[in-house]
């Protein structure tokens, strides 16, 4: 069975998909920052990161707020539950 464009309707009205985005965004980084609290990984470098005086070149790095852990600028998502498969 072929699917008529003509009879395609909108699901949401204007704004009310990028506020969706936003609250599950939201949802997403409170998971992230729970599995970042348990990631073995994380917390190595969070100590490594908090405690280093002297800047050197390094992939890992803090989130202007500290509270999330970066590589190469990109945010570290840990293996916790099923975040990275939320994420993807």
């Amino acid at each position: 069975m072929l699917a008529n464009p003509h009879n395609f309707q909108a699901m949401f009205r204007p704004g009310q998909l990028l506020h969706a985005i936003v609250l599950d965004s939201a949802a997403l980084l409170i998971l992230i920052k729970q599995g970042l609290a348990t990631d073995p990984i994380a917390q190595e470098h969070f100590k490594w990161l908090r405690t280093s005086s002297t800047p050197v070149e390094d992939p890992w790095s803090l989130s202007k707020d500290g509270e999330f852990l970066l590589f190469k600028g990109a945010l570290y998502v840990p293996d916790h539950a099923d975040i990275r498969l939320d994420v993807l």
